[in-house]
């Protein structure tokens, strides 16, 4: 009993300070200047300016979460969803503010691909988020677990008037349960933490797609990867210009697939230490990254198919390639690699004989576009041969 009236004490208090003014009051341009970003209080929408906060059922939920909201995080009332249909929630005039969180406790959120809750946001403003996203399961806020595949798949899909995120505390994470969350909010500019060391398949798997005005990329502390995890997750965000740290040593099949993909603003990659690839592992990290000008240290030894298909392809700023330690080649773990860096100038190899020229060729078309003047150094024994699938022709050959 004790510790109920605790809880309920803490979010009687909690409610009092609200998610919006942090103690900071407004300024006189409008809106809430001082927003508390924090995992102790209940999911909050913050306005600046008029907007109106709605929510909608993407097809058919086999049963409908029960949410509740408030205007004061003190009296709350309920949420009645339907199947293909938006609810409005609360209109907000510039400065206000709106809570929300499960009615007891929701099992899940969202249930897959095609059957899914998404927030809309429409009005003249925009919205900051705030609060911890966990209260929308647990109105307690005490799990740290998400425990439902696709919970929060695609929950602020196109938000264009998202400005700021809401915590995302959770440390294990379920099978695509951060998918495509904020998939097209091209007003966010900073991510929110997340915390996670115990991953799952597709959890991440383009999550920020195409936010284009993400200048700063969360923390990523996981050492230990799942299948496709960050597989798109920062697509085409084309104001990142640093990307997080990668400590994880033990990979998964096309753990990081496209990952910066089209990050036309990334100047440098982050390290990359393991020494044991997966299959894909690395495939189209780096595609397109025009602003690319130094490629991290690849030390792997052990390859494996496809792990660095397209890696650094259309990368056109490169001017060097990362050495290639391994002495045993995977089918297609080079192939197109290079392509269409029309700057790289030298590229050292240490295997010693090259694949056939089949699809499953593990430099087929690697060099495809880098123009002749480079240096290739390489151990003696390597074949002298030329070509798109070879040393770049026109290229000068030396040995290790």
């Amino acid at each position: 009993m004790k510790r109920y009236r605790f809880i309920f004490l803490l979010f009687f208090v909690l409610a009092i300070a609200g998610c919006g003014d942090g103690g900071g009051g407004r300024s006189s341009s409008g809106g809430n200047d001082d927003i508390v970003y924090d995992d102790t209080t209940a999911l909050c929408f913050n306005s600046f300016g008029s907007t109106v906060i709605s929510i909608r059922i993407n097809g058919t939920l086999g049963s409908i979460p029960a949410l509740d909201f408030s205007k004061d995080g003190l009296n709350w009332s309920p949420i009645v969803l339907v199947n293909e249909n938006s609810v409005e929630v609360a209109a907000l005039s510039d400065g206000e503010k709106v809570y929300l969180r499960a009615h007891d406790a929701n099992n899940f959120f969202s249930e897959d691909l095609m059957n899914y809750i998404q927030f809309i946001i429409t009005g003249t403003g925009s919205i900051a988020a705030s609060g911890n996203i966990m209260s929308l399961l647990d109105k307690t806020l005490i799990s740290t677990e998400i425990p439902c595949d696709m919970c929060f798949l695609k929950l602020f899909m196109d938000c264009t008037a998202l400005k700021r995120a809401p915590a995302l505390p959770a440390t294990t994470l379920a099978v695509r349960c951060y998918g495509s969350m904020f998939s097209g909010c091209t007003s966010l500019m900073t991510a929110p933490a997340l915390p996670a060391s115990t991953l799952a398949e597709l959890c991440y798997a383009s999550m920020f797609y195409d936010c284009t005005s993400l200048v700063t990329a969360p923390a990523l502390p996981a050492t230990t990867l799942a299948v496709r995890c960050y597989d798109g997750m920062f697509f085409d965000c084309t104001s990142l210009t640093t990307a997080p740290a990668l400590p994880a040593t033990t990979l998964a099949d096309n753990c990081y697939e496209g990952m910066f993909y089209d990050c036309t603003n990334l100047t440098a990659a982050p390290a990359l230490p393991a020494t044991t690839l997966a299959e894909g592992c690395y495939t189209v990290m780096f595609k397109g990254c025009t602003s690319l000008t130094t490629a991290p240290v690849l030390p792997a030894t052990t390859l494996a198919e496809d792990c660095y298909l397209l890696m650094f392809s259309g990368c056109t700023s490169l001017t060097a390639a990362p050495a290639l330690p391994a002495t045993t080649l995977a089918d297609k773990c080079y192939r197109s690699m290079f392509y269409n860096c029309q700057n790289i100038k030298n590229i050292t190899v240490y295997f010693t004989k090259w694949t056939d020229a089949s699809w499953t060729d593990a430099t087929k078309e690697w060099v495809v576009g880098i123009p002749s003047g480079g240096t290739f150094t390489c151990p003696n024994s390597l074949p002298d041969e030329f070509g798109i699938d070879r040393i770049p022709t026109g290229w000068t050959k030396t040995d290790l």
